[in-house]
């Protein structure tokens, strides 16, 4: 399950939520190497941003209204 954030975090816990947030979705890298585990979290933070607007654009897919999308353009 997926957690969409609408504003940035400014708080202490940001970190450890975002680390969550990705551990319940993705496979947390295992490397005793901090370098390759600092590019590793880097990626899937990207990976974790990407899924979570693909899943904010399928929700207003679904609940957009069929009238407001033009049929030979596809965009409303």
């Amino acid at each position: 399950m997926l957690i969409v954030v609408s504003h940035r975090f400014t708080c202490t816990d940001a970190l450890f939520f975002l680390r969550n947030q990705i551990q319940s979705n993705l496979p947390e890298p295992i490397t005793n190497d901090s370098l390759k585990n600092f590019t590793k979290w880097i990626y899937l933070t990207q990976i974790n941003q990407a899924m979570t607007l693909k899943g904010i654009s399928d929700w207003c897919r679904v609940h957009s209204s069929v009238e407001m999308i033009d049929p030979t353009t596809s965009q409303g």
